[in-house]
């Protein structure tokens, strides 16, 4: 596992992850659309590939209830104890501690659909894909989502902040290598406050991402100044087995 992956798992991270998902509503509003743009129905059985702490999750609830069966996982203990802590009144999740590239080692059952929000960009593509088509049921479908900082477009407004090593048309390939038939995409767009990426950047996280403390204060503060709202763009991929 990276060293970025283990900092995910600590305490601290998952309490102050928590607490933006909780404030600002970006990854309510995709993980509600992800939820919303599979055809999910009661009876399924479904697992949130790198649950966190437990925002998709709840998206799921909020539509289903305890009508359906869900596998919350996530490669970090901290942030799978607290998406427990949370939906604890709810007996139909089960909680599973896995790396995206070998759940199917961890996973034991079935699956009628995978769902993944904003994550997918950090796992090892290939492999996160026959570790899903390995737990899918025949007709199943494997749901994510990728941002434009992340994922490059030619419908998308801007480049990615690096280049990335793949596109959809090589996701495509690399899922019917797995069984797995590109059946649907297309593009969101979401809208973002100053205070809101600041927010962001104060995870524990987030912090790696600067060179020292003055530099993301730096940045923060010119954040922060501008005050304006930036737009980002998301693509949704359905994947059926």
């Amino acid at each position: 596992m990276s060293k970025r992956k283990q900092a995910w798992n600590t305490k601290e991270n998952a309490e102050k992850y928590d607490s933006y998902a909780n404030e600002f509503t970006l990854y309510k509003k995709t993980s509600k659309d992800l939820v919303s743009f599979t055809k999910a129905k009661p009876g399924m059985k479904i697992l949130d590939l790198a649950a966190g702490t437990g925002t998709t999750t709840e998206a799921l609830i909020e539509k289903f209830g305890e009508s359906v069966e869900i596998i919350a996982v996530d490669q970090a203990e901290e942030m799978l104890k607290k998406a427990e802590e949370k939906l604890s009144n709810y007996k139909n999740i089960e909680y599973i501690v896995s790396q995206a590239e070998n759940l199917d080692e961890n996973i034991t059952t079935k699956v009628d659909l995978v769902v993944c929000n904003s994550a997918f960009w950090q796992m090892v593509p290939k492999k996160t894909l026959k570790a899903v088509s390995n737990i899918l049921n025949k007709g199943g479908m494997f749901i994510f989502n990728l941002p434009d900082s992340f994922f490059a477009h030619n419908d998308f407004k801007r480049e990615p902040r690096n280049p990335v090593s793949y596109d959809i048309e090589k996701l495509s390939d690399w899922a019917e290598e797995f069984s797995l038939k590109l059946t649907d995409h297309f593009i969101e767009s979401y809208s973002q406050s100053s205070k809101e990426v600041a927010a962001f950047n104060e995870i524990p996280i987030m912090k790696a991402n600067f060179p020292n403390e003055k530099r993301r204060e730096e940045f923060i503060e010119s954040i922060l100044s501008e005050d304006k709202i930036s737009e980002s763009q998301w693509i949704y991929i359905t994947l059926t087995k």
